[in-house]
């Protein structure tokens, strides 16, 4: 229901939310509430240690150093853009071509590009502009979680 709050205001710039029925939406909404488990490193830490998600928080602090408690609205409204985002695409799909520099037919031919592969943009600008008082993304400098589905 906060969802559909959220986006009765936006509805114009959210066409995909708009389009989808309630499995859908359900399935986006969980799918991005996981994406920002997985891929963002909380400042403060979990309130139990029995919770399931990363979110309600202790120690965490707003933007004029008072105590956030519950799950900010921010990150609410950050879980309804993210989720929009997924319904209009694949966010952490790996590109087919990704890696490849060039590819042959006559002779079979293939380089490989020497870069390495940009880091996909998985969490919009927008979803961070909600949250990124609060956490940073994971990187291969930060630690990980093992995620299972």
């Amino acid at each position: 229901e906060e969802a559909e709050d959220y986006f009765e205001d936006r509805s114009p710039q959210a066409p995909n939310w708009a389009e989808a029925g309630d499995d859908a939406k359900t399935r986006a909404l969980l799918t991005a509430a996981r994406l920002l488990d997985s891929m963002i490193v909380w400042d403060g830490t979990r309130s139990t240690t029995t919770q399931a998600m990363d979110f309600p928080r202790d120690f965490l602090l707003d933007l004029e150093d008072a105590e956030v408690t519950g799950i900010p609205k921010e990150l609410q409204w950050a879980q309804c853009e993210l989720a929009e985002s997924v319904l209009a695409e694949d966010r952490t799909e790996e590109s087919a071509s990704e890696g490849i520099a060039s590819l042959g037919v006559g002779s079979i031919k293939i380089d490989f590009s020497e870069n390495r592969p940009k880091q996909r943009n998985v969490i919009p600008e927008v979803v961070w502009d909600f949250i990124g008082q609060w956490g940073r993304p994971i990187t291969s400098a930060s630690h990980g979680k093992l995620v299972r589905g």
